[in-house]
């Protein structure tokens, strides 16, 4: 018995060790110059853990996120990274996975979606991030809860800079909100609270 025991014990410790060399660091430039020329490339190669390192430039698409990922720019100038939607009525980042962060962008022209959608997540960072011309900036949806937004900026969007909105079941809570200006939006903060919203701002 003691011989399996210490069996698996150690091929235990293999398949974490595996999981734990496995994190890389992958890099995008749309100039062909690095791993891969568009972001949802990158996320589609990588695995948990993983950072992504964009490069400055201009990218067209929209990313879904459904690994544990941080996804940052270069250059941490969201003015000089900025990725446009390529299908406006969807969202540029759309998050399904927890432990993300989404650092340094600027995010423009989801003119019937949202810059970055955290879809019913956790423990996820977005940072640094200019969310321009969407319909939302940053939305919280669904059991969005432990979420941190800080140092972003969200202006000229057509309808909230950053919206928190349970659906009928799950409630956005403590999300903290930490520096956030919002510039030119229809409603800047939109908060639904009749669902007992928990949320935590500090502005």
């Amino acid at each position: 018995m003691k011989i399996k025991t210490y069996s698996i014990i150690a091929f235990s410790f293999l398949l974490i060790y595996a999981n734990t060399v496995a994190a890389d660091t992958i890099t995008v430039d749309n100039n062909g110059n690095e791993n891969y020329t568009s972001i949802q490339q990158a996320v589609n190669n990588s695995v948990d853990g993983d950072t992504i390192i964009v490069n400055k430039g201009t990218y067209i698409e929209n990313i879904d996120i459904d690994k544990k990922l941080a996804i940052i720019s270069k250059s941490g100038n969201p003015e000089d990274t900025i990725i446009q939607a390529l299908h406006p009525y969807d969202h540029i980042f759309h998050v399904t996975a927890n432990n993300v962060t989404i650092k340094g962008f600027g995010l423009k022209n989801s003119s019937s979606g949202s810059g970055i959608y955290l879809d019913s997540v956790q423990y996820n960072t977005v940072a640094n991030n200019h969310l321009q011309a969407n319909g939302i900036g940053i939305y919280l949806w669904g059991a969005a809860k432990n979420n941190i937004l800080i140092n972003n900026t969200a202006s000229d969007n057509s309808w909230s800079g950053i919206r928190l909105s349970p659906d009928d079941s799950e409630l956005a809570s403590n999300n903290t909100l930490i520096n956030n200006t919002m510039v030119n939006n229809k409603y800047n903060f939109e908060i639904y609270t009749g669902y007992e919203n928990a949320s935590v701002m500090t502005i």
